[in-house]
Protein backbone atom coordinates (compact mmCIF):
# COMPACT_ATOMS: atom_id res chain seq x y z
CA UNK A 1 0.00 0.00 0.00
CA UNK A 2 1.34 3.40 -1.03
CA UNK A 3 1.47 6.02 1.46
CA UNK A 4 1.17 9.63 0.98
CA UNK A 5 2.78 12.67 2.39
CA UNK A 6 0.72 15.16 4.89
CA UNK A 7 1.28 18.37 5.78
CA UNK A 8 1.07 20.84 8.32
CA UNK A 9 0.81 24.01 6.29
CA UNK A 10 -0.09 25.39 3.47
CA UNK A 11 -0.44 28.79 1.56
CA UNK A 12 -1.10 29.59 -2.37
CA UNK A 13 -0.68 32.99 -4.24
CA UNK A 14 -0.70 33.99 -8.07
CA UNK A 15 1.03 36.90 -9.47
CA UNK A 16 -0.86 39.09 -11.18
CA UNK A 17 -0.61 37.42 -15.43
CA UNK A 18 0.69 34.56 -14.15
CA UNK A 19 0.07 31.42 -12.72
CA UNK A 20 -1.58 30.19 -9.04
CA UNK A 21 1.27 28.41 -7.11
CA UNK A 22 0.46 25.92 -3.82
CA UNK A 23 2.91 25.24 -1.15
CA UNK A 24 2.96 22.32 1.51
CA UNK A 25 4.65 22.43 4.49
CA UNK A 26 5.73 18.45 6.21
CA UNK A 27 6.36 18.22 9.98
CA UNK A 28 10.22 17.42 8.72
CA UNK A 29 9.75 20.77 7.29
CA UNK A 30 10.37 19.73 3.86
CA UNK A 31 8.31 22.02 1.56
CA UNK A 32 6.63 20.86 -1.51
CA UNK A 33 5.24 22.91 -4.45
CA UNK A 34 2.60 22.47 -6.93
CA UNK A 35 1.68 25.30 -10.18
CA UNK A 36 -1.63 25.47 -12.03
CA UNK A 37 -0.72 24.05 -15.72
CA UNK A 38 -2.11 25.56 -19.04
CA UNK A 39 -5.54 24.30 -19.18
CA UNK A 40 -6.22 26.35 -15.98
CA UNK A 41 -7.68 22.36 -14.35
CA UNK A 42 -4.70 20.81 -14.05
CA UNK A 43 -1.31 20.95 -11.79
CA UNK A 44 1.95 19.40 -11.93
CA UNK A 45 3.04 16.99 -9.72
CA UNK A 46 4.22 17.75 -6.02
CA UNK A 47 7.78 18.69 -6.11
CA UNK A 48 9.57 18.13 -3.26
CA UNK A 49 13.47 18.74 -4.36
CA UNK A 50 15.30 20.56 -1.54
CA UNK A 51 16.44 23.31 -4.15
CA UNK A 52 13.77 25.17 -2.06
CA UNK A 53 15.63 24.57 1.21
CA UNK A 54 18.82 25.23 -0.60
CA UNK A 55 21.56 27.92 -1.43
CA UNK A 56 22.23 29.24 2.13
CA UNK A 57 18.43 28.78 3.58
CA UNK A 58 17.10 28.32 6.28
CA UNK A 59 17.77 24.39 8.09
CA UNK A 60 13.97 23.64 8.73
CA UNK A 61 11.08 25.70 8.24
CA UNK A 62 8.13 26.11 10.85
CA UNK A 63 5.85 28.12 8.51
CA UNK A 64 5.85 30.39 5.99
CA UNK A 65 3.95 32.48 3.29
CA UNK A 66 3.80 33.03 -0.46
CA UNK A 67 3.02 36.45 -1.72
CA UNK A 68 2.59 38.16 -5.04
CA UNK A 69 4.57 41.62 -4.58
CA UNK A 70 3.94 44.87 -6.65
CA UNK A 71 6.97 43.98 -8.99
CA UNK A 72 4.77 40.72 -9.95
CA UNK A 73 7.29 37.87 -8.62
CA UNK A 74 5.97 36.07 -5.92
CA UNK A 75 8.26 36.07 -2.62
CA UNK A 76 7.93 33.36 0.01
CA UNK A 77 8.32 34.22 3.81
CA UNK A 78 9.49 31.57 6.20
CA UNK A 79 10.19 30.88 9.63
CA UNK A 80 12.35 28.51 10.30
CA UNK A 81 12.56 26.68 14.09
CA UNK A 82 14.41 29.26 15.89
CA UNK A 83 11.53 31.52 15.09
CA UNK A 84 14.24 33.29 12.69
CA UNK A 85 12.17 35.38 9.37
CA UNK A 86 14.02 34.46 6.17
CA UNK A 87 12.76 35.30 2.53
CA UNK A 88 12.36 34.20 -1.16
CA UNK A 89 11.14 35.65 -4.79
CA UNK A 90 11.16 34.55 -7.93
CA UNK A 91 13.63 35.49 -10.30
CA UNK A 92 10.64 36.56 -12.53
CA UNK A 93 7.44 35.62 -13.98
CA UNK A 94 6.34 31.93 -13.46
CA UNK A 95 10.36 31.66 -12.62
CA UNK A 96 11.95 29.59 -10.02
CA UNK A 97 12.65 30.64 -6.34
CA UNK A 98 16.11 31.15 -5.41
CA UNK A 99 18.89 33.25 -3.17
CA UNK A 100 17.45 33.02 0.20
CA UNK A 101 18.03 35.74 2.40
CA UNK A 102 17.63 35.99 6.31
CA UNK A 103 16.18 39.15 7.53
CA UNK A 104 17.27 41.08 10.57
CA UNK A 105 14.39 42.53 12.34
CA UNK A 106 15.03 45.26 14.56
CA UNK A 107 12.20 44.94 17.68
CA UNK A 108 10.52 47.57 19.08
CA UNK A 109 11.52 48.76 22.39
CA UNK A 110 9.57 47.94 25.22
CA UNK A 111 10.06 50.78 27.72
CA UNK A 112 10.77 49.68 31.82
CA UNK A 113 10.45 46.10 30.64
CA UNK A 114 11.10 43.00 33.54
CA UNK A 115 11.84 40.55 33.20
CA UNK A 116 13.23 40.97 30.36
CA UNK A 117 11.67 40.38 26.87
CA UNK A 118 12.76 37.38 25.75
CA UNK A 119 13.95 36.59 22.43
CA UNK A 120 11.05 36.93 19.74
CA UNK A 121 9.85 33.99 17.71
CA UNK A 122 7.55 34.49 14.72
CA UNK A 123 4.11 32.37 13.77
CA UNK A 124 1.31 32.57 11.16
CA UNK A 125 2.90 35.02 8.65
CA UNK A 126 0.13 36.88 5.78
CA UNK A 127 1.37 38.92 2.98
CA UNK A 128 -0.02 40.54 0.48
CA UNK A 129 1.26 43.62 -2.02
CA UNK A 130 1.42 46.96 -0.38
CA UNK A 131 0.23 49.72 -3.15
CA UNK A 132 1.99 52.84 -3.91
CA UNK A 133 5.28 52.96 -4.03
CA UNK A 134 5.92 49.96 -1.66
CA UNK A 135 6.19 46.48 -2.48
CA UNK A 136 4.39 43.79 -0.03
CA UNK A 137 3.00 44.04 3.87
CA UNK A 138 3.90 41.42 6.07
CA UNK A 139 1.99 40.37 9.18
CA UNK A 140 2.30 37.62 11.75
CA UNK A 141 2.28 36.78 16.03
CA UNK A 142 5.03 37.16 18.06
CA UNK A 143 6.15 35.43 21.44
CA UNK A 144 3.77 37.56 23.39
CA UNK A 145 0.58 36.93 21.17
CA UNK A 146 0.95 40.84 19.73
CA UNK A 147 0.21 41.36 16.08
CA UNK A 148 3.47 42.75 14.00
CA UNK A 149 3.52 43.93 10.84
CA UNK A 150 6.22 45.19 8.00
CA UNK A 151 6.12 47.23 5.18
CA UNK A 152 8.66 46.84 2.02
CA UNK A 153 10.04 49.64 1.44
CA UNK A 154 9.95 49.28 -2.24
CA UNK A 155 9.11 46.49 -4.67
CA UNK A 156 11.09 43.39 -3.71
CA UNK A 157 12.91 45.92 -1.72
CA UNK A 158 14.06 45.39 2.24
CA UNK A 159 10.98 45.35 5.34
CA UNK A 160 11.14 48.72 7.59
CA UNK A 161 11.13 48.42 11.11
CA UNK A 162 8.17 47.03 12.86
CA UNK A 163 4.76 48.12 13.96
CA UNK A 164 3.00 46.49 17.12
CA UNK A 165 -0.92 46.33 16.02
CA UNK A 166 -2.90 47.77 19.70
CA UNK A 167 -6.29 46.76 20.58
CA UNK A 168 -8.11 49.00 22.51
CA UNK A 169 -10.33 46.98 23.98
CA UNK A 170 -7.57 43.76 24.55
CA UNK A 171 -5.46 44.55 28.09
CA UNK A 172 -3.80 41.18 27.33
CA UNK A 173 -3.58 40.55 23.28
CA UNK A 174 -4.30 37.20 22.31
CA UNK A 175 -3.46 37.27 18.82
CA UNK A 176 -3.89 33.99 16.94
CA UNK A 177 -4.21 33.74 13.04
CA UNK A 178 -4.07 36.69 10.10
CA UNK A 179 -4.97 37.35 6.82
CA UNK A 180 -4.96 39.96 4.23
CA UNK A 181 -5.57 40.60 0.70
CA UNK A 182 -5.18 43.90 -1.96
CA UNK A 183 -7.87 45.06 -3.37
CA UNK A 184 -8.51 45.95 -6.61
CA UNK A 185 -8.88 49.15 -5.97
CA UNK A 186 -5.11 48.66 -4.70
CA UNK A 187 -6.37 48.97 -0.81
CA UNK A 188 -5.12 46.22 1.66
CA UNK A 189 -7.55 45.24 3.96
CA UNK A 190 -6.45 42.77 7.17
CA UNK A 191 -8.38 40.36 9.10
CA UNK A 192 -7.38 38.71 12.83
CA UNK A 193 -8.04 36.51 15.17
CA UNK A 194 -7.99 38.16 18.88
CA UNK A 195 -8.72 35.76 21.57
CA UNK A 196 -11.21 33.75 18.94
CA UNK A 197 -12.88 37.31 17.69
CA UNK A 198 -12.78 38.20 14.54
CA UNK A 199 -11.28 42.07 13.87
CA UNK A 200 -10.68 43.87 10.42
CA UNK A 201 -8.70 47.66 9.16
CA UNK A 202 -8.38 48.54 6.10
CA UNK A 203 -6.09 50.85 3.96
CA UNK A 204 -7.20 54.70 3.67
CA UNK A 205 -4.71 55.27 0.43
CA UNK A 206 -2.74 52.40 -1.25
CA UNK A 207 0.43 51.74 0.41
CA UNK A 208 -0.90 54.18 3.43
CA UNK A 209 1.22 56.98 4.05
CA UNK A 210 4.13 55.85 5.12
CA UNK A 211 5.92 53.12 7.86
CA UNK A 212 4.29 51.22 10.32
CA UNK A 213 -0.22 51.59 9.98
CA UNK A 214 -0.09 55.28 9.27
CA UNK A 215 -2.87 55.36 6.36
CA UNK A 216 -5.04 52.67 8.31
CA UNK A 217 -8.45 53.07 9.78
CA UNK A 218 -7.54 51.15 13.11
CA UNK A 219 -9.54 48.17 14.33
CA UNK A 220 -13.20 48.33 13.30
CA UNK A 221 -15.69 48.17 16.21
CA UNK A 222 -12.99 46.17 18.50
CA UNK A 223 -15.32 45.35 21.13
CA UNK A 224 -17.66 43.70 18.44
CA UNK A 225 -16.84 40.80 15.92
CA UNK A 226 -16.40 41.78 12.66
CA UNK A 227 -19.75 41.00 10.70
CA UNK A 228 -20.72 39.21 14.24
CA UNK A 229 -18.29 36.39 13.30
CA UNK A 230 -18.58 33.19 16.03
CA UNK A 231 -15.42 32.35 17.65
CA UNK A 232 -13.16 31.19 15.32
CA UNK A 233 -9.57 29.13 15.06
CA UNK A 234 -8.67 30.01 11.38
CA UNK A 235 -9.12 32.37 8.75
CA UNK A 236 -8.55 33.14 5.09
CA UNK A 237 -9.14 35.55 2.44
CA UNK A 238 -9.52 35.91 -1.45
CA UNK A 239 -10.26 38.95 -3.91
CA UNK A 240 -13.28 37.63 -6.38
CA UNK A 241 -13.94 38.58 -9.96
CA UNK A 242 -16.34 38.19 -12.08
CA UNK A 243 -18.69 40.96 -10.52
CA UNK A 244 -18.15 40.01 -6.47
CA UNK A 245 -15.81 41.14 -4.19
CA UNK A 246 -14.19 39.74 -1.69
CA UNK A 247 -14.48 36.76 0.46
CA UNK A 248 -12.97 35.58 3.71
CA UNK A 249 -13.38 32.02 5.48
CA UNK A 250 -13.40 30.97 8.91
CA UNK A 251 -13.09 27.76 10.99
CA UNK A 252 -15.28 27.28 13.85
CA UNK A 253 -14.36 25.79 17.51
CA UNK A 254 -16.34 22.57 16.48
CA UNK A 255 -13.99 22.60 13.03
CA UNK A 256 -16.96 23.75 11.08
CA UNK A 257 -16.34 25.73 7.92
CA UNK A 258 -18.43 29.38 7.21
CA UNK A 259 -18.21 31.79 4.59
CA UNK A 260 -18.85 35.66 3.63
CA UNK A 261 -18.36 37.72 0.74
CA UNK A 262 -19.26 40.98 -0.81
CA UNK A 263 -22.30 40.89 -3.42
CA UNK A 264 -20.22 43.09 -5.43
CA UNK A 265 -16.69 44.67 -5.50
CA UNK A 266 -16.58 47.14 -2.31
CA UNK A 267 -20.29 46.64 -2.20
CA UNK A 268 -21.87 44.90 0.73
CA UNK A 269 -21.72 41.49 2.83
CA UNK A 270 -23.87 38.64 2.46
CA UNK A 271 -23.19 37.84 5.67
CA UNK A 272 -22.21 34.38 7.41
CA UNK A 273 -23.46 31.67 6.00
CA UNK A 274 -25.60 29.09 8.27
CA UNK A 275 -24.54 25.62 9.24
CA UNK A 276 -21.37 24.04 7.35
CA UNK A 277 -20.33 25.61 4.34
CA UNK A 278 -20.46 23.32 1.32
CA UNK A 279 -20.24 20.20 4.19
CA UNK A 280 -16.73 21.04 4.11
CA UNK A 281 -15.06 18.48 6.48
CA UNK A 282 -13.51 18.74 9.88
CA UNK A 283 -10.43 21.61 8.91
CA UNK A 284 -7.70 23.60 10.41
CA UNK A 285 -5.61 25.12 8.06
CA UNK A 286 -6.96 27.49 4.74
CA UNK A 287 -5.47 28.98 2.22
CA UNK A 288 -6.93 30.77 -1.29
CA UNK A 289 -6.17 32.29 -4.36
CA UNK A 290 -7.42 33.18 -7.75
CA UNK A 291 -6.61 30.85 -10.44
CA UNK A 292 -5.31 32.27 -13.74
CA UNK A 293 -9.02 32.38 -15.29
CA UNK A 294 -9.82 34.70 -12.59
CA UNK A 295 -11.69 32.08 -10.47
CA UNK A 296 -11.04 31.40 -6.87
CA UNK A 297 -10.05 28.14 -5.03
CA UNK A 298 -10.04 27.07 -1.73
CA UNK A 299 -7.86 24.67 -0.28
CA UNK A 300 -8.34 23.51 3.35
CA UNK A 301 -5.82 20.74 6.04
CA UNK A 302 -7.80 18.54 7.67
CA UNK A 303 -8.49 17.49 11.26
CA UNK A 304 -7.58 13.96 11.16
CA UNK A 305 -4.29 13.41 9.14
CA UNK A 306 -3.29 16.66 7.58
CA UNK A 307 -4.83 15.97 4.12
CA UNK A 308 -5.62 18.43 1.51
CA UNK A 309 -8.88 18.92 0.36
CA UNK A 310 -9.95 21.89 -2.25
CA UNK A 311 -13.20 23.28 -3.52
CA UNK A 312 -13.27 25.57 -6.45
CA UNK A 313 -15.09 28.10 -8.74
CA UNK A 314 -14.84 27.01 -12.25
CA UNK A 315 -15.20 30.68 -13.69
CA UNK A 316 -14.46 33.75 -11.85
CA UNK A 317 -17.36 35.06 -9.93
CA UNK A 318 -19.29 31.80 -9.99
CA UNK A 319 -20.92 29.19 -8.16
CA UNK A 320 -18.27 26.80 -6.24
CA UNK A 321 -18.12 22.88 -6.63
CA UNK A 322 -21.01 21.50 -4.76
CA UNK A 323 -18.19 18.89 -2.94
CA UNK A 324 -14.87 18.86 -1.47
CA UNK A 325 -12.41 16.53 -3.53
CA UNK A 326 -9.11 15.66 -2.25
CA UNK A 327 -5.76 16.61 -3.77
CA UNK A 328 -5.04 13.61 -5.52
CA UNK A 329 -1.61 14.01 -6.64
CA UNK A 330 -0.52 13.93 -3.08
CA UNK A 331 3.74 13.00 -3.43
CA UNK A 332 4.57 9.75 -2.02
CA UNK A 333 6.69 9.07 1.34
Amino acid sequence: MIKFKTFKRITAARAPGGSAILFGLQENGEVCVTYEMADEKAWTPWDCTPWFAGSGGPRKIDDFVVSAQSNQCLRVWAIDNEGQLWSVQQSGLNERFKDWSRLELKWPRRVNRFPPMPPQRLRRPAAAPDGGVHGARLWAIDTEHQLVTWCQQSPGGKLDSPGVVTNAASILPLYSDVAVIQHASGLEQVWSLDGGRLLSMWQMTAGGSGPGLSGWTGWSNPPVRWENAPPLVAIAACEQSGGRGDAIWGVTLDHKLICDYQLSPGGEWSGWSKGNWLEAPPLTRLTATQRSNGAVQLWGLTLNGGWIVTTRQEVAGGDWTPEWSAVVNMPPM
